[in-house]
C-alpha cells in the first residue's frame, strides 16, 4: 500500500451525496451522510489497511497489547506510542491528554455509538504526552480494535462540550483559531463551511502529520 500523497495540478473535488449531512456531530450521528465528511477531519489510533485488512499504525506509531492479573481476575492492557508532532487543525499539539479526555468523555456520558467499545474501560493511564495506556476490565481480542479505532477529539474542544445530543461543532467558533469552527480534528481536510441543502466545503489540511511522511 502506497501511503504517500501524490502531487498534481490543484483541482477542487466536488462528490454528491445521495442525501444531506444532518448535524456533522462526531458524538450523536448515526448518519452514514454525516460521516463520509467527518472521517475527513477525524481520525483514530489505528487504521485499516484496505488491501490487506490489517492494522495500520496512525496516531498510534506503535502498541503492545498484554493480559495482566489484576482484581477479579485477568485484563486486557493497551500500550499506545503515539505520533509525535501531530496537530490538530486549530495548531494545538496532538498529546495523550486528548485520547485520555476522549475515552472519559464517552464512557462518563455513555454516548450510544461508542459505548460498546468503552464501557469495560477500567484505568486510564498518561505517564507522558506519546504514551496512553488503557487497562480494561477483561479480556477480549476486540479491545484493541474498540479503543484504537474510535475517533480522538481535541480535549480542548470537548471539554466545553456540555450536551453531546445538541452538540453543533460547525457552527461554533473555535477558541484558538477565530477562523475555524470547533469541527476541528487531524484528518486530511480541514472543515469550513456547510450550507444544508447546498455543500459541505472541506479545503486541505496544509500541516496533515502524513504529509511530511515520517
Amino acid at each position: 500500500l502506497n501511503m504517500r500523497p501524490l502531487h498534481g495540478g490543484e483541482r477542487p473535488v466536488m462528490w454528491c451525496l445521495p442525501e444531506e449531512p444532518r448535524s456533522l456531530n462526531p458524538l450523536g450521528t448515526s448518519s452514514a451522510y454525516d460521516w463520509q465528511v467527518l472521517t475527513l477531519v477525524y481520525e483514530g489510533l489505528i487504521a485499516v489497511n484496505p488491501e490487506t485488512l490489517g492494522d495500520l499504525p496512525w496516531l498510534a506509531t506503535d502498541w503492545k497489547v498484554e493480559t495482566v492479573d489484576g482484581e477479579g481476575g485477568p485484563h486486557t492492557r493497551l500500550t499506545f506510542t503515539l505520533r509525535e508532532g501531530v496537530r490538530w487543525q486549530d495548531g494545538l499539539p496532538f498529546t495523550s491528554g486528548d485520547v485520555r479526555k476522549t475515552l472519559e468523555y464517552l464512557k462518563e456520558h455513555e454516548i450510544p455509538r461508542y459505548y460498546d467499545n468503552v464501557r469495560d474501560i477500567e484505568r486510564i493511564d498518561t505517564p507522558d504526552d506519546h504514551t496512553v495506556i488503557v487497562t480494561m476490565g477483561n479480556v477480549s481480542y476486540w479491545h484493541l480494535h474498540n479503543i484504537g479505532g474510535s475517533p480522538v477529539f481535541p480535549a480542548h474542544i470537548l471539554e466545553s462540550v456540555k450536551d453531546w445530543e445538541t452538540w453543533q461543532p460547525a457552527r461554533e467558533i473555535n477558541p484558538s483559531l477565530k477562523e475555524l469552527t470547533c469541527l476541528v480534528g487531524t484528518g486530511p481536510f480541514v472543515f469550513r463551511e456547510y450550507r444544508p441543502g447546498e455543500f459541505v466545503h472541506l479545503v486541505r489540511n496544509e500541516d496533515f502529520w502524513l504529509l511530511g511522511g515520517d
